[in-house]
């Protein structure tokens, strides 16, 4: 279920291997700050949506089901109270500026597209930085795109978080 959101259909660039798989030294290779234990500010199926706390959202009140969109990358922006029920179901998000350009938004596709599931990716001009990763209150922002350092940042966030919260059960295939 896409809400209408167009998917992004362009094809990622091969990303290089893994160099460093340590999240924590990965994010301060690429600038990146990273928020664990963030407050969770309720889960509430509700029809209208809150303000957040975190930029992007970690967690919240959100739509009911069955409106949270699939697994998949997006070439338009989902609303926070779209993809923070995706968060509540142990998905994660990978953010990114619509200004960042385009061989580094592809660069990133192809991280996303190596191993998709449970991931949601589209670009999001509300980040303060150049991308964001997150999920149920844990967050990731970079200021900048640092090439690999970033790409290893992602691939490290998206591994530690996706599939760490999911209340309501919802099975995760991997």
């Amino acid at each position: 279920m896409t809400n209408g959101v167009e998917p992004d259909g362009r094809e990622g660039a091969p990303p290089p291997p893994l160099e460093q798989g340590d999240l924590a030294t990965s994010a301060e290779e690429a600038k990146c700050v990273v928020e664990e234990d963030l407050p969770d500010e309720g889960n509430a199926h509700v029809d209208e949506p809150p303000e957040y706390g975190t930029n992007p959202a970690t967690s919240g009140d959100h739509v009911p089901p069955p409106d949270f969109p699939a697994d998949g990358a997006y070439a338009e922006p989902v609303d926070p109270f779209f993809y923070v029920h995706a968060h509540e179901h142990a998905r994660v998000t990978i953010h990114y500026s619509p200004d960042l350009p385009e061989r580094d938004q592809l660069a990133l596709k192809g991280v996303f597209e190596e191993d998709p599931a449970a991931v949601l990716m589209f670009p999001d001009p509300n980040i303060e930085g150049d991308v964001a990763m997150s999920s149920w209150s844990a967050l990731m922002n970079c200021r900048g795109f640092e090439g690999r350092a970033t790409l290893d940042a992602v691939r490290n966030f998206r591994d530690e978080f996706r599939g760490a919260y999911n209340p309501e059960q919802v099975p995760l295939s991997f």
